[in-house]
């Protein structure tokens, strides 16, 4: 399970499979590894002890996804009060790379229509919230790489804002974005050079160019196309490796 508290999120799944319980775990190193406040829930907690260690952690504007196992191929159900933004995203970020989704689709209680299925998610109606099913797969860490992706993009975290990361000063940040320290201050309204770790940067695009990631795209064929260093595109885009995805969006430094 994974809830998204604006930038904060909680990660959890609901099954004893190995490769759900691995997913879930690489998921939540890697949202935390982004400086994105992450939570860890342990499956063994029961329903009511989970759900009520949701509700201290939780506001309405936020994301749950629930990892679960599925008898077919990946499946993704939504909740009956949001619309298919996400779920969409993430679908098709799944068959551009080869995965085999079955459907997605939105399932309401057999009792009370007016409600999810899910007990975890009709508790939290006001919630942006999804259950991801997976059957056998052969790739973790390519899957969680695009849920990593999708979840980064539908949340608007790989455009117009930094997340300040250990080390980082606003020189550092400044000469990353090609833009004065005095424009940097201006733009997010502080007072001095005082930064902290976690603390989200606008950052502004005018100098930069922004790229939509196409089939058969590497980082090395757009550093070609732009005449720019893989290593500028990665650190601008806080990227760990050079993993992308179709549909990405990327930072590319105008030169």
């Amino acid at each position: 399970m994974v809830i998204l508290i604006n930038n904060k999120v909680i990660v959890n799944n609901m099954s004893n499979n190995v490769n759900i319980r691995d997913i879930s775990n690489k998921l939540y190193r890697k949202l935390s590894s982004d400086n994105i406040t992450t939570y860890l829930i342990n499956n063994s907690l029961n329903e009511k002890d989970m759900i009520d260690k949701i509700k201290n952690n939780i506001n309405n504007n936020t994301l749950i996804i629930n990892n679960d196992m599925s008898n077919n191929n990946i499946e993704i159900i939504y909740s009956i009060n949001k619309n298919d933004k996400l779920v969409s995203l993430l679908n098709n970020n799944l068959l551009d790379n080869k995965y085999v989704v079955d459907k997605y689709y939105q399932r309401r209680d057999s009792i009370n229509t007016n409600k999810d299925y899910d007990k975890v998610i009709s508790e939290f109606p006001n919630n942006e919230s999804i259950i991801i099913k997976y059957n056998k797969i052969n790739n973790i860490d390519k899957l969680v790489d695009i849920l990593f992706y999708s979840i980064k993009s539908y949340l608007g975290l790989n455009n117009n804002y930094y997340i300040v990361k250990n080390g980082d000063t606003l020189y550092s940040i400044a000469r990353r974005y090609n833009i004065s320290v005095d424009k940097l201050k201006q733009l997010n309204n502080l007072n001095n050079n005082i930064i902290n770790i976690g603390q989200k940067l606008s950052i502004p695009n005018s100098n930069n160019i922004e790229y939509i990631v196409n089939k058969g795209d590497t980082l090395y064929s757009i550093s070609n196309k732009y005449n720019v260093s893989i290593k500028d595109i990665m650190n601008l885009n806080n990227l760990k490796n050079t993993n992308i995805y179709i549909n990405q969006k990327l930072i590319i430094p105008k030169i």
